[in-house]
């Protein structure tokens, strides 16, 4: 596996797949769509040039779901300097709805490898997000002096 660095490394059983990934923030996902969207617009652009609102879609998708990862960190980190600290009883009933609804529901993993049942080998993607009411099980691959963790896979 890739160096784990400050993030930890998991194994997860999900669907029945086992799935082994480095835990990683929701950016650079959105990183990559942001990446992709330029790809699709550029090959949109120069399959049909004339075509009008080139441009306005480029403005709008440009960087559009990097902004919308960090609104939402954003949204996250305000309510909670709002709240930390603070008895669940003593927040407004608004507070404590910001609260439940804001709890992380996806797990995002890069670097993963996964494992299908009959598989003769993995599957590896940059990365993956994993609905966290999809996962059965999860296990830490602890990380060895240098930072990397590895494993091997029952076969």
């Amino acid at each position: 596996m890739a160096d784990a660095g400050s993030s930890y490394v998991l194994g997860l059983i999900v669907t029945g797949m086992t799935i082994y990934g480095r835990t990683v923030p929701g950016r650079p996902v959105a990183e990559a769509f942001d990446d992709e969207s330029e790809r699709i617009i550029i090959r949109a652009r120069a399959a049909a040039p004339d075509k009008e609102g080139w441009d306005e879609a480029e403005r709008v998708l440009k960087g559009a779901w990097t902004k919308m990862a960090d609104d939402d960190l954003e949204r996250h980190r305000e309510l909670l300097d709002r709240i930390t600290d603070r008895d669940w009883d003593d927040l407004e009933a608004e507070e404590q709805r910001e609260a439940l609804e804001q709890r992380p529901s996806v797990l995002t993993l890069a670097d993963v490898r996964i494992f299908s049942s009959g598989a003769s080998s993995a599957v590896e993607v940059a990365f993956l997000r994993v609905s966290l009411s999809h996962v059965a099980a999860w296990w830490l691959l602890p990380s060895a002096e240098d930072g990397t963790a590895s494993f091997t896979h029952p076969s």
